[in-house]
């Protein structure tokens, strides 16, 4: 029932929650004109910032396949619920000087992280800071089709916070259900995270799969499965104000700018997904983790997943 908590605790409203990222907090990368009429850009390092947190998040609200190779078969349905606890970076930080120039780094964000969740009051600089695993419940629908085939769904909320991401996929068996040989299946998905401010995040991604079932006593199977999974990251910013409730009278939009758009042609990352499921009579149950390399200077994340279901 973790999923089925977690979505239930989204907020109703539009009030910000503490995982809520407040991205002003890393610095206008472009051009401020001073009083003088002289142009600055005191944060370079500003879109550094963005495209790893983009990246970061991205990875970590990206589903991993969560089954075994083998489908549900043409008539299959299943319903589960499922803990993710995704490994992120919070101590990472782009420091001035890190990419062209010296600078500073940015009013709200004295430690130039990438992380910049809503401060610890209003109008201060101190971050609180995030931790180092989110809580992602979630809800998945699979369904079986002809030919090997099988779609599936997902909604999954990052706990704290009023972002959502919304899942789809499709899997194709090459091979399943032979005695001597593995399971074998190819399938991708796409997610789109709602709930945002400032800023457009979609993730996709193509995965390889391979896999087993073994009897146990002849009530119940466990399937262990290995595989392969290439994420692609694409973020766009919309305008932000970089001051916020500090507006010139005479130029209100002159602290207003966007973040360099983050293409998935060049964010693609791969990581390792392991797992094992355990299925008796219609409830199955399933432990999963996935192993991210080091990416763009981060250290390597591990992720993990719990999950109950009925297939039927």
């Amino acid at each position: 029932m973790a999923g089925l908590i977690g979505l239930l605790a989204v907020p109703s409203n539009s009030a910000a929650q503490h995982m809520d990222l407040e991205l002003w907090r890393l610095g206008n990368p472009r051009p401020i004109e001073l009083s003088d009429g002289t142009s600055v850009s005191p944060y370079l390092e500003a879109d550094d910032r963005f495209r790893l947190l983009m990246v970061d998040l991205g990875l970590a609200m990206h589903p991993t396949p969560t089954h075994p190779a083998n489908t549900l078969g043409r008539a299959g349905t299943a319903f589960e619920f499922s803990l993710r606890l995704p490994q992120i970076h919070p101590g990472a930080t782009v420091q001035p000087g890190d990419r062209v120039e010296e600078g500073d780094c940015p009013p709200g964000n004295p430690q130039c992280r990438i992380w910049v969740i809503r401060g610890t009051a209003e109008g201060y600089a101190p971050q609180r800071p995030p931790p180092s695993r989110l809580i992602v419940p979630t809800i998945q629908l699979r369904k079986g089709l002809p030919a090997s085939f099988e779609l599936n769904s997902k909604i999954h909320y990052l706990t704290g916070s009023s972002m959502v991401g919304l899942s789809g996929g499709l899997r194709w068996a090459l091979n399943e259900g032979f005695d001597f040989l593995p399971d074998l299946s190819v399938g991708g998905q796409g997610t789109r995270l709602v709930g945002t401010k400032g800023f457009g995040l979609t993730t996709f991604s193509a995965d390889v799969l391979l896999g087993k079932w073994f009897p146990i006593a002849g009530s119940a199977t466990f399937g262990p499965y290995l595989g392969w999974q290439r994420v692609w990251v694409h973020a766009v910013s919309s305008v932000i104000d970089f001051n916020p409730g500090h507006e010139a009278a005479d130029n209100p939009t002159g602290d207003d700018s966007i973040f360099d758009t983050v293409n998935a042609v060049d964010n693609g990352y791969d990581r390792v997904v392991f797992g094992l499921r355990v299925k008796s009579y219609v409830a199955q149950f399933l432990l999963e983790g996935s192993y991210q390399p080091d990416f763009l200077g981060l250290d390597p994340a591990f992720n993990i997943i719990f999950m109950v279901g009925v297939d039927f």
